[in-house]
């Protein structure tokens, strides 16, 4: 079963202009102000209230050369591991070498987070999409919380040859596409057409993976693992789909000891205009 953002579990999204929303909103239970009044009636001493929880999404550029911010994403993401499960948070990055684009989520309780939140926006080795940005008070986590911060980075020149690979192996590929226009569609196709097709066959096959959909620039990008030849024939499906048109110099291939996204039949996040933007039109 994959939990996609929104599908079993109650997400709100908050509608503000995030770089000026104090970060006093996002501590404690002010996250959830415009929560439905419902959620504000008393509910007796008894019954201790639970721990907020929030989710922030985003994307960014980072500054410099590819070859300077490789570097840089790479310590930032190690860093972020330790320093993130010390904190109680949780989330994962994909980063595209080639446009040194980065898209971050990442959930935990709201003060833990503000705090967090505050460095990132500050950080100066990267400038946000502000139309990216998306703030969520959530019931449950989606990444584990012992993941701290998981990096898909998609790089192709550190991929290994195809016929380089074992049968007995165990491998994770990945790549970028683009979604066809077709008039405003696009990610309805991706989100009610391509991922369940996707969840039912990628359970029969034995494969795990992750896939994020860039609404804004119709980019998919899809990581799938498993036994070699399996991902092998799958990825030629996959590639010889007419409704997207893969980057075939994206294809990235690895030989791994364990799967990344072994409980995810295909796990999907989205990035699209933000709700601020898109009410401002």
């Amino acid at each position: 079963v994959v939990q996609s953002p929104g599908a079993g579990v109650m997400a709100r999204v908050l509608r503000f202009w995030p770089h000026s929303l104090p970060l006093a909103a996002l501590a404690g239970g002010r996250f959830a102000v415009r929560r439905s009044q419902s959620f504000c009636e008393e509910r007796g001493e008894a019954e201790a209230p639970k721990p907020s929880l929030a989710r922030v999404s985003y994307t960014s550029t980072l500054r410099g050369d590819v070859p300077g911010a490789s570097q840089v994403i790479r310590t930032i993401a190690e860093k972020a591991a330790i320093s993130n499960r010390k904190a109680e948070l949780s989330g994962h990055m994909n980063y595209d070498a080639e446009q040194k684009l980065v898209w971050q989520v990442l959930e935990g309780r709201t003060e833990a987070l503000a705090v967090v939140w505050a460095k990132i926006k500050e950080d100066p080795r990267h400038v946000i999409h502000d139309d990216t940005i998306k703030m969520e008070v959530v019931e449950a986590r989606k990444y584990p919380l012992g993941w701290g911060l998981r990096l898909s980075k998609l790089d192709p020149a550190s991929s290994v040859d195809k016929a380089d690979i074992p049968s007995g192996s165990l491998i994770q590929l990945r790549y970028k596409s683009y979604m066809r226009e077709t008039g405003g569609t696009e990610r309805a196709i991706v989100e009610d057409e391509i991922l369940p097709q996707a969840v039912v066959r990628n359970a029969s096959l034995g494969v795990t993976g992750w896939l994020l959909y860039n609404d804004m620039k119709l980019t998919i990008y899809q990581v799938l693992e498993g036994p070699p030849d399996v991902v092998e024939e799958l990825y030629e499906k996959i590639r010889q789909d007419d409704r997207h048109i893969v980057a075939e110099s994206s294809v990235q291939r690895r030989i791994v000891e364990q799967r990344e996204f072994p409980n995810w039949c295909m796990a999907m996040e989205s990035v699209r205009l933000a709700p601020w933007i898109a009410q401002s039109w």
